[in-house]
């Protein structure tokens, strides 16, 4: 299966789905902070496809802050919001230790 366009597959999507590794270019695992980069770079550099991924953890509390004054929360009931990666706990129906590992990582609820 091709598309006329570039898919770009990661996060939780790709852990759940194998299946999609069959119909992307591209592949981006790990912390956005550092892979995402790396893909805008050789994007913008006209790549077509290609694989990124990193085990180093990100600095939370160098992450960016996301631009709420962007979102119309009228439009929303709820709104989830994210400030701590990784859990050391092993419940057996969560996939966070899969997505962020066993050491939390937290930034600033002032943040």
């Amino acid at each position: 299966m091709t598309f006329d366009r570039l898919v770009v597959i990661g996060g939780p999507t790709r852990l759940r789905s194998r299946n999609f590794t069959l119909m992307l270019n591209f592949l981006v695992l790990g912390e956005g902070e550092i892979t995402i980069p790396l893909f805008l770079d050789d994007l913008k550099n006209g790549a077509t496809s290609g694989r990124y991924f990193s085990e180093k953890k990100a600095d939370m509390l160098k992450a960016y802050v996301p631009r709420y004054d962007l979102i119309r929360f009228r439009d929303y009931i709820m709104i989830g919001l994210q400030f701590i990666r990784g859990c050391p706990f092993n419940c057996e129906f969560c996939d966070v230790i899969e997505l962020y590992g066993r050491t939390p990582g937290s930034s600033r609820m002032s943040r």
